[in-house]
């Protein structure tokens, strides 16, 4: 299936700052913090059984998410910071960094070095 953006499920501003509430749901597995530069590309991939979310914290991405059972079905769309996206497995995902960008991956499978959930057509 084929995942659209995700917005926070809450955010809170006073004077001491703000809370922006990114994810509250399932069980993740690993948490990672990823800094890329402007026009780089990332994933080109995609996982047999991993969960995905990516939450923009700064920056702009352009999104491109096909399926690999029907590579017909293909969804794009930008992320602007405070936006995510969740990917289901099967899912083969291309980041596009508009700006130079920083983003938290959340994934409900540990990386495994020794066998990585990571495949390209």
């Amino acid at each position: 299936m084929l995942e659209s953006k995700l917005q926070p499920y809450s955010h809170f501003k006073d004077e001491r700052g703000s809370f922006l509430g990114l994810v509250n749901e399932e069980n993740w597995k690993e948490v990672n913090f990823v800094k890329t530069e402007k026009e780089a590309h990332r994933g080109g991939h995609f996982h047999k059984f991993t969960h995905e979310i990516i939450f923009l914290l700064h920056g702009k991405m352009q999104v491109k998410l096909t399926n690999i059972a029907h590579l017909e079905e293909v969804v794009e769309f930008t992320l602007e910071e405070g936006e995510g996206v969740k990917i289901s497995p099967n899912i083969l995902h291309d980041l596009f960094y508009l700006e130079e960008s920083e983003h938290i991956a959340l994934l409900d499978r540990p990386f495994d070095p020794k066998n990585p959930d990571l495949h390209t057509l």
